[in-house]
Order: structure tokens, then C-alpha cells, then sequence
């Protein structure tokens, strides 16, 4: 699984890159890349859908503590959004955590 997590500004944008299953199975991961970010407070952070297929209920709870962890005004926006990933976050009723229409 590969998951990667970069700031391009950190004052400004923070990106983190999927893996293809963004589910139970990439959450230690995930939460391990938040940690190594630390306090970073970035205004947007941008999330890499270019490699997921699959989203569910964890993963979407994942996203949601990335936002809290870079301050409650910080905006998540999906970029690079597939076929697969969109229907998974269209029925997930994602758009209250994440911009991606």
C-alpha cells in the first residue's frame, strides 16, 4: 500500500496521496502519516484520489480526523478523482467532509 502525505506550503496546502483501498486496512498507516505531520495548520489540505478504487465508512472517518488535526477552518478538497472513488463518495454522503463535485 502506498500512502504518502507532502506539504507543498505547509502554511497554505498540505496533499496526501490514497492508497487503492482507502478502508480499515490503510488506517494505521494513514494515522501514522498524520502524526509525522505534527502541528502543521494548513488552509487546504488536497486529497489524491489518482491511485484509489475503493472508500468506505473508515476511511471517510479517517478524513474527518485529518481535518480536525489541521484546525477546524481547514478545507479538504479531492483532486484527481476516479470513476470508482466518486461513486464511493457519492454514496457515503462525503460532500459535508470533502469538496470533490
Amino acid at each position: 500500500m502506498s500512502l504518502a502525505a507532502r506539504c507543498a506550503n505547509p502554511d497554505r496546502l498540505t496533499t496526501l496521496s490514497l492508497p487503492e483501498m482507502f478502508d480499515v486496512s490503510a488506517a494505521e498507516q494513514f494515522l501514522e502519516q498524520l502524526e509525522a505531520l505534527g502541528g502543521v495548520q494548513s488552509e487546504r489540505i488536497s486529497i489524491d484520489f489518482r491511485n484509489t478504487l475503493y472508500v468506505d465508512r473508515t476511511g471517510l472517518n479517517l478524513l474527518k480526523m485529518a481535518r480536525r488535526q489541521f484546525g477546524e477552518t481547514c478545507r479538504l478538497q479531492a483532486i484527481n478523482l476516479n470513476g470508482r472513488a466518486t461513486q464511493c463518495l457519492i454514496k457515503l454522503s462525503a460532500d459535508h467532509i470533502i469538496s470533490f463535485r
